[in-house]
């Protein structure tokens, strides 16, 4: 019986050894891993010397990782034998070793291939890349049913950030600016580019009927393929081109009123104006009167009374010119707001002719508009 206690006994003894150098080697292999990690830090710069914040800084194979800082240094916690991958929109991705190295600094190289895709070289030809901005594209086919003599009424609600200001003139064009008021006292017109072409006359000149789409370029994307001029935006204006198929004759027209809706002059006719003369010198003569410092309404020689309104003789003595006192007394005013506008109509037609074949584009087109303004003797 103590042959057997002694037996169990150093049973229990061995699995008691066992287990605690088992744990004993766990913890020996865990100190191992953590002691494997460590801090590596460094400075990210372009070919130019130039720190890079925003770099992406990757552990390879893992999704640790961190971001350089205003600077372009960083620091992350790396095993043995790590990898690190430095990333940036614009410049090529570069995998860097660590190795036994406690500090890696990096320099990064533009992508020049894929730069070179955004800037252009010509007018009128932009890639895709760059149309990334805020651009308006207006089809002439979904105007082809609207009465436009002008480019700029075609662009009119054409999209947000256009702004046409009607000047009411006949034949002229409006007032155009993109994304709003840009100078008090400066040129705010956009940049005019006509197939290809820097325009400079005025958008009225240009048939409306010719034009097949019109790009507006909204933002400062423009810059990299117009510079400093198309601050106040860019107006790309591609003209129609013959079809292939036989030679096309189209003929076009429409004729119609036009006038001011809404109109916000507000005038006095001529009685009221005399009226309103009226209590101009009453109330010149109480402010005389008041400047005296009375102390009752009879001193001073009394509060000023209001004349008789009613009595036309005391109304048009208070009238400066005698033309203007024999016409109140007659009866006669003139309305010159009718005599400065008046009702009006407008037409257009248009003849084009084209075609295309495989040795020759054409497109031709002649155009008459005739446009009475609203303004009296306007007409073009």
């Amino acid at each position: 019986m103590k042959i057997y206690n002694v037996s169990i006994l150093f049973i229990f003894f061995c699995i008691y050894q066992l287990t605690v150098n088992t744990i004993h080697a766990e913890t020996k292999d865990a100190d191992a891993v953590t002691l494997q990690q460590r801090i590596v830090t460094g400075t990210v710069v372009d070919n130019a010397g130039v720190s890079l914040p925003g770099v992406s800084v990757l552990l390879k194979g893992t999704g640790i990782g961190v971001v350089t800082d205003i600077n372009g240094k960083y620091s992350i916690s790396v095993p043995d034998n790590a990898v690190l991958v430095f990333s940036f929109v614009g410049y090529n991705t570069v995998e860097q070793a660590v190795g036994n190295q406690t500090i890696v600094n990096v320099t990064l190289i533009e992508q020049t291939k894929e730069l070179d895709e955004v800037i252009v070289v010509g007018y009128g030809t932009m890639r895709k890349s760059d149309l990334t901005g805020a651009v308006a594209r207006v089809s002439m086919e979904e105007k082809a049913t609207l009465a436009n003599i002008t480019i700029s009424q075609a662009l009119s609600g054409a999209s947000p950030g256009i702004s046409i200001t009607p000047n009411g003139r006949a034949g002229q064009s409006p007032g155009i600016k993109i994304r709003g008021q840009s100078s008090f006292t400066g040129n705010q017109d956009p940049l005019i580019v006509l197939d290809g072409v820097i325009y400079y006359g005025d958008l009225s000149e240009i048939n409306v009927n010719d034009v097949e789409t019109i790009d507006v370029l909204k933002d400062a994307s423009a810059a990299a393929v117009y510079g400093s001029r198309s601050a106040n935006g860019v107006i790309i204006i591609t003209t129609k081109k013959g079809k292939e198929g036989k030679p096309r004759v189209s003929f076009n027209m429409f004729y119609g009123p036009q006038w001011i809706t809404n109109n916000p002059m507000k005038v006095m006719n001529g009685e009221q104006y005399a009226i309103r003369m009226l209590d101009y010198y009453y109330q010149e003569s109480l402010y005389a009167w008041y400047e005296k410092g009375p102390t009752s309404d009879t001193d001073q020689g009394g509060k000023p009374v209001r004349a008789d309104a009613t009595d036309r003789n005391i109304v048009a003595s208070r009238l400066v010119r005698a033309e203007e006192r024999d016409n109140y007394l007659a009866g006669k005013e003139v309305d010159w707001v009718k005599k400065v506008l008046q009702p009006a109509s407008i037409g257009s037609y248009n003849l084009s002719f084209s075609g295309r074949n495989d040795r020759l584009s054409y497109f031709a087109s002649a155009s008459y508009n005739n446009e009475i303004g609203v303004m009296t003797f306007e007409k073009i």
